[in-house]
C-alpha cells in the first residue's frame, strides 16, 4: 500500500541548495577512531540468505584468487565482505575497491552494492547513539583527525509523524535500530512535527559526477530507493502527474 502525499515539507534542504565552501584534501591512512571498513561485494535476503552467501564468497573468493572475502550474517540478511581497513581512505582498499570496480567493468563479475562501508558492530542498546546529532559529532571528530572539512549532508529514506500515532518518535528509533543491526550507518532526526531517517554522512564531493561519494550515494540508493511516510512510499503530484518520491541526499540541519 502506498501513502498519496500532495506535499511534504522535511526540514532539511536538498542537496547542493547552499552555498558550496572550499574544497578540502584528504589524507590517506589515519584511522577512524576505531572504525573499521570493508568493500561491500553483495548482499542476500530471505530464506537460507546465510547458505546462498556463504556459496557465493567462496565463488568470488576463488575467482579473484583471495582468502579475504568473508560473510556477516544477521538475522535478516547476509552481507559478503572483501577485507578490512582503518580508514576509507587506506590507499589498499581504494586499490582494492579499483581491482572489484574493473571486475564489473568488464563484464567479469556483477556486484550492485559495490563500495567501502563502515563495518562496526552496533548493539541495539541505547536508541541516543544512533541519534543525528551524535552521529555528526563522531563524523566531525572522525573527519578531523583525518584533515577533512565537516560533513554536509545526509540521504534521507523515511519519515515518520503523528499519523502513524502517539509512538511514532520510539518506532522510528526502533526502525533505525534494525537498520544498524543489519549494518547499515543509520540515524534518526526528532523535528518539530516528524522524526526523519536517514544514512550516511558526505561532503561536496557527493555532487560531483563519478566521484567516490557519488558512486557511494547511488549504491546507497540501489539499497534504499524510495523515501516513505510512516512506512509507506511517498508519492509526489505535480502538474497533474504522479510519481514515487526517490531518497534524497538533504543537508544536514544546521
Amino acid at each position: 500500500m502506498e501513502e498519496r502525499v500532495l506535499s511534504t515539507s522535511f526540514g532539511f534542504e536538498p542537496a547542493g541548495s547552499r552555498d558550496r565552501g572550499g574544497s578540502t584534501e584528504t589524507t590517506g591512512g589515519a584511522s577512524d577512531g576505531g572504525a573499521t571498513w570493508a568493500i561491500a561485494l553483495g548482499e542476500f535476503k530471505g530464506d537460507d540468505h546465510h547458505e546462498r552467501a556463504e556459496r557465493m564468497a567462496e565463488q568470488i573468493a576463488a575467482f579473484a584468487d583471495t582468502d579475504d572475502v568473508w560473510v556477516d550474517q544477521r538475522s535478516s540478511r547476509s552481507m559478503i565482505y572483501h577485507g578490512r581497513y582503518a580508514s576509507r581512505n587506506d590507499r589498499v582498499a581504494q586499490g582494492n575497491l579499483s581491482r572489484w570496480r574493473e571486475y564489473v567493468r568488464m563484464g567479469q563479475m556483477r556486484l550492485p552494492g559495490l563500495m567501502l562501508v563502515p563495518i562496526n558492530e552496533y548493539s541495539s542498546g541505547s536508541a541516543s547513539e544512533y541519534a543525528l546529532e551524535r552521529g555528526v559529532e563522531r563524523e566531525m571528530a572522525r573527519r578531523q583527525e583525518e584533515g577533512e572539512g565537516p560533513p554536509k549532508y545526509t540521504l534521507q529514506i523515511g519519515m515518520y509523524d503523528e499519523d502513524f500515532g502517539e509512538n511514532f518518535r520510539e518506532v522510528a528509533e526502533e526502525a533505525v535500530a534494525t537498520l544498524r543491526e543489519d549494518g547499515w550507518e543509520a540515524y534518526f532526526w526528532h523535528g518539530p512535527v516528524r522524526t526523519t531517517l536517514m544514512v550516511g554522512f558526505f561532503d561536496d564531493e557527493a555532487l560531483e559526477d563519478d566521484s567516490e561519494q557519488a558512486l557511494q550515494v547511488e549504491a546507497l540508493r540501489r539499497q534504499f530507493p524510495k523515501n516513505s511516510l510512516n512506512g509507506r512510499t511517498i508519492r509526489m503530484t505535480s502538474g497533474g502527474k504522479t510519481a514515487e518520491q526517490r531518497s534524497e541526499l538533504v543537508a544536514l540541519p544546521r
